[in-house]
């Protein structure tokens, strides 16, 4: 179901396909140890990204709809994240959702959140989905947050499906349903 993605504006963040240059840009963001950590990852990884990441990175997850986030008032569009959608099933019409915001200075100001917002809008009325899931490390409070704050709702754990930080982690998984989605538009 990919698909080329469009251009999306929210009321700060603008969802915009990847270009070239963001090669450049993601070089420049060091990989931060609380990302990598709400990812599952080695926080010993952090710092900077070396030309080969960066090249494998835009070049994987060829199954996805991707967007690069950018703050819509800056003029060269840095990159703050990706969000995308991906594991689509025609069936179910169903895709997971996924989103990272890279540097700690643009995360707690309501980014993450207008970015899901903005994309589940493109999902249910474009992409016709009938339901959204994604999952989240059970540690990942913030995020847990944000996606609850945008209607999803947890529907099931998977225990001990990452290890980090010295301990098995659950996955949650969260969802919503269009008629979800469209009940939460249509309240005051």
């Amino acid at each position: 179901m990919p698909r080329g993605a469009p251009r999306l504006e929210a009321n700060r963040v603008v969802l915009r396909p990847l270009r070239e240059d963001d090669k450049i840009a993601l070089t420049a963001i060091p990989r931060d140890a609380e990302y990598i950590r709400s990812n599952g990852g080695d926080p010993a990884t952090a710092g900077p990204r070396s030309r080969e990441d960066v090249e494998r990175w835009y070049e994987s997850r060829g199954d996805s709809l991707r967007w690069i986030m950018v703050v819509g008032n800056r003029a060269e569009e840095w990159p703050i994240g990706e969000i995308r959608f991906h594991k689509f099933t025609s069936e179910a019409q169903s895709a997971r959702l996924a989103i990272g915001i890279w540097e700690p200075s643009n995360r707690n100001i309501g980014y993450g959140t207008e970015a899901v917002e903005r994309a589940l809008e493109y999902g249910f009325e474009k992409l016709e989905l009938r339901f959204v899931e994604l999952y989240v490390l059970e540690n990942n409070a913030r995020a847990r947050h944000v996606y609850a704050k945008c209607g999803f709702r947890e529907v099931k754990l998977l225990p001990d499906r990452v290890y980090a930080d010295g301990r098995w982690l659950a996955d949650v998984v969260m969802s919503i349903t269009v008629d979800e989605w469209r009940e939460r538009r249509e309240r005051p």
